[in-house]
């Protein structure tokens, strides 16, 4: 109970009563016996006291600020709209990045808040300022996700020591939770303390192999190979390119292999085919880059009310965008003709928005 504003008068009231009587006591009573008893209820009564004006602020750090937050419109409206283009995976431009740091540093601990920067930095791959946002929160106080999910953001900065010392003793104390010691065994690995990340990934094998994680199946691959069994980690490589034909890493450690095992064709048919994947996942990256440049594109023009533009920029995007994203495509550009009066296009747009997400869910 926070006694602050619940009951406040008649814990004051019972405070100066007692207070007034110990006072009495101190005053009359003799010996070393009733001394130390009142001085005891003395103690009591001012650690009361110190209790009482501690639970003045009962209310927590992040629904203080989380509530201030709620009464900042301008701020809200903000955050808010910065999430929702997130969310739609527009990413975030360098002015918004800006104004959520701002937002932040009003309201440090506004749960909202903290979330939005998160998911923005995390889309800007900024993991030196993401760690730093994560351990702005005491160590102690932090849920295990949490700390897994710092463990992750060591592991982007190549701080495995750090990450190991997260995951220990959450995978010791679950010994057959994928996640937990897929992670483990990366940190192990990329510290090249091979035997203790062959023995955490060989505990969860099967979980890795049915969820088809390639890159715990390379690292392990490569493993057998640090320890001369090359067979084995030819086998264990090859189910990478399976799962994925577009794995670079899979095709790069194959070749790296076949050349140590003097099977210089099969080294050179490997490594063309890494340099083929690559520029396919160079190609996507640039695709994807593109489109984000294009949705911020998209967002302004739709709030600066210049529909034709809206329209021609969702159309461009139409081209390359994920299936995943035509619908709300559709939607601007169906809200884009409703805008200036064309209800018929507007009305196709919808429907098209409407038929892509009945597919998808089908």
């Amino acid at each position: 109970m926070c006694f602050w504003r619940n009951g406040s008068a008649d814990v004051y009231y019972e405070l100066e009563t007692m207070f007034k009587t110990a006072l009495s006591e101190a005053k009359s009573f003799k010996g070393v016996t009733a001394n130390i008893s009142v001085m005891s209820r003395v103690h009591l009564l001012v650690g009361l006291l110190c209790l009482i004006f501690s639970l003045a602020g009962c209310q927590s750090a992040a629904e203080r600020d989380q509530a201030g937050f709620e009464q900042d419109k301008a701020a809200v409206t903000d955050v808010r709209r910065i999430a929702a283009g997130l969310a739609r995976m527009q990413g975030v431009a360098q002015g918004d990045l800006d104004l959520l740091k701002a937002v932040h540093a009003k309201y440090p601990a506004a749960a909202e808040v903290r979330q939005t920067l998160q998911t923005a930095l995390q889309a800007r791959q900024d993991w030196d300022a993401l760690e730093k946002l994560l351990t702005e929160k005491p160590e102690a106080e932090r849920t295990q996700s949490e700390r897994v999910y710092l463990s992750k953001v060591y592991l982007k900065l190549g701080r495995y020591k750090e990450a190991r010392a997260i995951l220990e003793p959450l995978a010791a104390a679950a010994p057959q939770e994928l996640e937990l010691n897929s992670l483990l065994g990366q940190a192990l690995y990329f510290e090249g303390r091979y035997e203790e990340a062959a023995r955490v990934f060989d505990r969860v094998w099967d979980a890795i192999v049915a969820a088809k994680q390639v890159d715990e199946l390379m690292m392990r691959g490569m493993i057998y190979f640090y320890q001369g069994d090359k067979g084995r980690a030819i086998e264990t490589l090859k189910k990478t390119v399976e799962i994925n034909p577009d794995y670079f890493s899979g095709y790069n450690a194959l070749s790296r292999v076949y050349a140590a095992q003097g099977d210089t064709a099969q080294a050179e048919a490997a490594r063309a085919q890494a340099e083929r994947a690559h520029a396919r996942q160079t190609a996507e990256e640039t695709r994807r880059i593109r489109l984000n440049a294009l949705a911020r594109d998209l967002e302004n023009a739709f709030a600066s009310r210049r529909y034709e533009e809206c329209v021609r920029i969702a159309q461009e995007m139409l081209q390359s965008a994920d299936e995943a994203q035509k619908p709300t495509l559709y939607d601007y550009i169906g809200q884009a003709y409703q805008a200036v009066g064309k209800q018929a296009e507007a009305q196709s747009a919808f429907q098209e928005a409407a038929r892509l997400r009945q597919q998808t869910k089908s």
